[in-house]
């Protein structure tokens, strides 16, 4: 186990064999800095994070004081997962996995961006996330709220060839101040079940 440990310089860490314990700080110094923990388990007591944490999904990560003003965590696995005890609080949240599958079996609260590149997203709680939502236009990026409601205070982007999914009774609440919607299309891919525009709010439709 290490006390404290950082990663800093441009530097790409990997882990190999063993899951890594931290039980003081863990610092990711720069954007440029990366932590690949792959399927192996993370335990962290203070996580100080601008760079980018990567693992697939399947493994348990345990943060006692997330960083939730900066860094990235990237769901990178291409199999299916259910995550049932997420990070309490991340800032950046990102899933790129060609075929990838992560069910969230709590809430999910994201301080600034959600972005799915590639691979689908399930929600299995009431989430909410401080900035923007983006799905690329790439076949295979899916965000499903199942029958949830999904509060974003940011930008909402799904690409044309994206995937929104909206199960019966799920509402999306747009709860900004100025935010942009690019629906990417009208189709069952695209459309809201209920759209709630609440507060201070100014939505322009851009596409």
């Amino acid at each position: 186990d290490f006390v404290n440990l950082t990663i800093t310089g441009t530097t790409a860490v990997t882990l190999v064999t063993n899951a890594l314990v931290v039980t003081g700080n863990l610092t990711t110094a720069a954007t440029t800095d990366s932590l690949d923990i792959g399927a192996l388990a993370l335990t962290a007591g203070v996580l100080v994070h601008t760079g980018n944490i990567i693992l697939i999904g399947s493994q348990t990560v345990t943060v006692t004081t997330p960083d939730i003003n900066s860094g990235t965590f990237t769901y990178n696995g291409t199999g299916t997962y259910a995550i049932v005890a997420p990070i309490a609080t991340y800032y950046n949240l990102t899933f790129n996995g060609n075929a990838g599958s992560w069910t969230f079996n709590a809430a999910l609260d994201v301080n600034n961006a959600l972005t799915v590149t590639l691979g689908t997203v399930v929600l299995g709680a009431n989430s909410d996330v401080d900035g923007a939502v983006a799905v690329a236009s790439n076949a295979g990026a899916t965000l499903n709220i199942a029958t949830y409601q999904l509060n974003v205070a940011g930008a909402w982007s799904v690409g044309a060839l994206g995937v929104f999914t909206a199960g019966a009774g799920s509402t999306v609440v747009f709860d900004g101040t100025t935010q942009n919607l690019t629906s990417g299309g009208v189709d069952a891919g695209h459309d809201f079940v209920n759209l709630t525009i609440t507060g201070t709010t100014a939505v322009t439709l851009v596409t």
